[in-house]
């Protein structure tokens, strides 16, 4: 990895907090680093499959942040065809020691519409980011969200 973040003493609790419980809600101020913190966390705990939904706008400003700290994912956004992306997730069910690990970045709309396959997979994390988009427990996208396997 080349430039690993120096965490602020707050992402340091935070990140050693979610590692300890195995799962954990960051309630950061906006600005504060919760995307760092939380892919700290992933890292430190050796989770290797990693998906992370966010919504559709924020795709890219993940990709740019986990590139500019040098995290050695094998970054897959979800934005291409249904057939494309059913693919990605078919083949990662068997892939679990490649190198780098991958990391999935979807929106949560396309997320719904490719539960089926992603929750085929067997995630290690799974990283929810603006969850105001699943607010609403009857949604469709809510409910999508819910049936992943833990």
């Amino acid at each position: 990895m080349s430039k690993l973040p120096a965490l602020m003493p707050h992402q340091e609790a935070g990140s050693a907090w979610i590692v300890s419980k195995g799962a954990g809600l960051l309630a950061f101020e906006p600005g504060t680093g919760k995307t760092i913190t939380a892919l700290e966390a992933c890292r430190r705990s050796g989770r290797r499959l990693v998906l992370v939904i966010v919504p559709a706008t924020l795709l890219y400003q993940w990709r740019s942040e986990i590139v500019r700290w040098g995290y050695e994912w094998q970054i897959h956004i979800q934005d291409g065809k249904p057939k494309e992306r059913q693919e990605i997730y078919e083949n990662l069910k068997s892939q679990q020691t490649i190198s780098p690990p991958p990391l999935i970045l979807t929106g949560y709309e396309r997320f719904r519409m490719d539960a089926k396959s992603a929750n085929s997979v067997p995630w290690d994390a799974i990283i929810l980011d603006e969850t105001l988009k699943i607010q609403s427990p009857t949604a469709a996208t809510t409910k999508s969200i819910l049936a992943i396997p833990r």
